[in-house]
Parts: structure tokens; sequence; C-alpha cells
């Protein structure tokens, strides 16, 4: 769910404002919740979180997100996603902090000294990103408005993915 995952948050507490008792308001976004939540609890009671029985989770969290982005990109002024986006900033730069140092801490025996060298300028590259992604979203926004800030996150997001595929067949290559 990165980037979106920064707007989990807020899309819940504007989707399931007013509680339980406006829930015949808000029935979309309970149902969601509801979903999500039985199937976390669920597997959690059982204590068998394996990733095929916790991926159904999430599909209704995205489907709160997406909800609460929608009403961004079509009211601007109505819908607080600045918030999202500095939680996006701060996750982007944790992101971009922990995947530098990992990668330059890992030892050698996880990854090979010709490994280590062939990832050098993938993981240059995908820092860089984040850390410019996390600053151009929140200037965007601020100066141009929710939906360039928008704009700005998707454009991120689709180069950092390009850059992580590009980079797997270093990881793989063993």
């Amino acid at each position: 769910l990165f980037p979106w995952v920064a707007f989990l948050g807020p899309a819940l507490w504007h989707n399931l404002r007013g509680g339980w008792a406006a829930r015949g308001h808000n029935s979309v976004a309970w149902f969601c919740v509801v979903w999500a939540g039985f199937i976390f609890l669920f597997f959690s009671a059982s204590h068998s979180k394996l990733v095929p029985y916790i991926l159904p989770v999430f599909t209704p969290l995205a489907l709160l997100i997406g909800r609460y982005v929608a009403l961004g990109w079509e009211v601007p002024r109505e819908a607080p996603l600045r918030l999202g986006f500095r939680l996006y900033s701060i996750l982007a730069v944790v992101v971009a902090l922990a995947l530098f140092f990992v990668w330059a801490r890992l030892p050698a025996d996880k990854l090979a000294p010709a490994q280590r060298v062939a990832l050098a300028p993938y993981i240059t590259v995908i820092v860089s990103l984040l850390c410019t992604g996390a600053f151009l979203v929140q200037w965007l926004a601020a100066r141009r408005g929710v939906r360039t800030g928008l704009q700005a996150l998707v454009a991120t997001t689709v180069i950092f993915f390009f850059a992580v595929v590009c980079a797997l067949p270093q990881v793989l290559d063993r």
C-alpha cells in the first residue's frame, strides 16, 4: 500500500466521523472496516497471519483510502489531504533512510561485494527519489493545490516502483 498507507489514518478518521451512531450515513466505510477487522482479528486469534490469509485485508483498506483521495480530488478545499501529504513525506524519508542503512550495513554473507557495488547506483537513485518526492509533494500541494500534489505523488510512486523493478535483478542474482 506504499505510499497510500500515509492516507489510511486520515481516511479512517474522515470516513468514520460520527462513530457507530452515524453508521447509517457511513455504511460503506463501516462495511470496509468490519471486513478488514474481521479478517485481521480472525487470523490473529488463530496465530496464522500468513501472507495469503492477510491479503484480503488490503482490499477494504484500499477502498477506504481511494474514497478519501477521490473526495480530495473532487473537492480539494473540503478534504484535508494535506495531513496525508505530510505523513507521506515522513514515511518516504523514513523508508529512504532505512533502505540506505540496511544496504550499507548488510553483512557480506547476505550481500556479496559485487552485488553491493552493482546496487549502489540503484540505491542512490531510489533514496534520492524518495527524499525529493517527499519535498516535491509537499511543495506542490502547498503552492499549486491538492490535485497537483496528488499528481506529484503518483509520478513519484511510479518512478519509485520502476527503479525498484530495475534493481531487483541485482538483488535476485546470487
